[in-house]
């Protein structure tokens, strides 16, 4: 039986919570991030079939338990990249994690978290040993066509939910006055409400290319339960667009920088854009090899073992 625990670090960017193994002393350590709208939970079946490793499964800021940017704040992609270097260190200096200090720390990142794991790499070669991407190749760059309007839409997207934003009327003590004075305090948006944990898990599998039973680990982990039902734990903010990317040449020079070995498991029905992007970056990497996995997107839940085979053949690799 697998047997995780739940953990929580505070860092520069918040409090961030997710999933670790039995510690093995003398064994790689494994930190491993997540895709857009997962959580820690998405590499659960990798953890079970790897427990030979030390895995710290993550919840990014917004996502699983972790704590949301703060109000009027937004996602932009190059601040995943300060959110690792909060959790790197506050894993380096946690007691919790004191075997990561004398062990190869080898980073893990599928889709989202894989783009977020490349660019790590590329800025800080020198803090991960191996690097592994699961259908994932490098980050998404401006396109040479983005245009005003493109701009003005991401823009919107954030007008539009601010509409759904939910606020409480708050007295606050004045400590040069006798007075209190009242002031609104956002607590976040409203979200989609779904009436049974059944009906949220469907929504999860009809979305995207997945197993129920991937679906359903996703969920129970992104979900929280009130008194008008089940509701959504995410940060609504993920879903508007984002204005600004990294730039073509840029990205080059960023996947160029990545000296540590690195492995790229493509899933054979995964993503047009990754397999675009393998063939966009592939010629930067200094020492990459990319292999085909069976499966779709989430290949490393729903084809769990032909994923598992290739990461450990790779961190035993010398």
């Amino acid at each position: 039986m697998l047997k995780t625990e739940e953990f929580a670090l505070q860092t520069s960017s918040g409090r961030i919570t997710g999933l670790t193994n039995t510690h093995l002393n003398n064994r790689p350590t494994v930190l491993a991030l997540h895709g857009w709208l997962d959580n820690a939970a998405s590499f659960l079946p990798l953890i079970s079939h790897t427990q030979e490793y030390n895995w710290i499964a993550i919840d990014l800021p917004g996502h699983g338990h972790s704590e949301h940017r703060a109000a009027r704040s937004y996602y932009h992609f190059i601040d995943w990249i300060s959110d690792l270097t909060a959790i790197v260190d506050a894993i380096l200096a946690s007691d919790v994690f004191s075997h990561v200090q004398n062990s190869d720390f080898i980073l893990v990142g599928h889709s989202m978290g894989g783009m977020i794991s490349s660019v790590f790499a590329g800025l800080y070669p020198n803090v991960f040993s191996k690097l592994v991407l699961i259908d994932a190749a490098g980050p998404i760059t401006e396109p040479e066509d983005y245009s005003v309007e493109d701009i003005r839409n991401a823009l919107d997207s954030r007008q539009k939910l601010s509409k759904k934003a939910i606020y409480i009327d708050k007295k606050l003590d004045d400590s040069n006055s006798n007075n209190a004075s009242t002031t609104s305090v956002q607590l976040g948006y409203k979200s989609r409400i779904h009436k049974s944990l059944e009906s949220a898990i469907k929504a999860r599998k009809n979305s995207g290319d997945i197993s129920y039973e991937s679906a359903a680990m996703l969920v129970e982990r992104n979900i929280k339960e009130t008194e008008n039902g089940f509701e959504w734990r995410i940060d609504q903010r993920l879903k508007t667009f984002s204005p600004i990317r990294l730039s073509e040449p840029l990205a080059h020079k960023i996947i160029s920088a990545i000296s540590v070995p690195t492995l790229i498991c493509l899933a054979e029905n995964g993503l047009e854009q990754v397999k675009q992007n393998l063939a966009r970056f592939k010629a930067d990497y200094q020492d990459a090899s990319h292999i085909e996995v069976i499966g779709s997107h989430h290949c490393h839940m729903d084809e769990v073992t032909s994923v598992s085979r290739a990461i450990h053949a790779f961190i035993e690799s010398k």
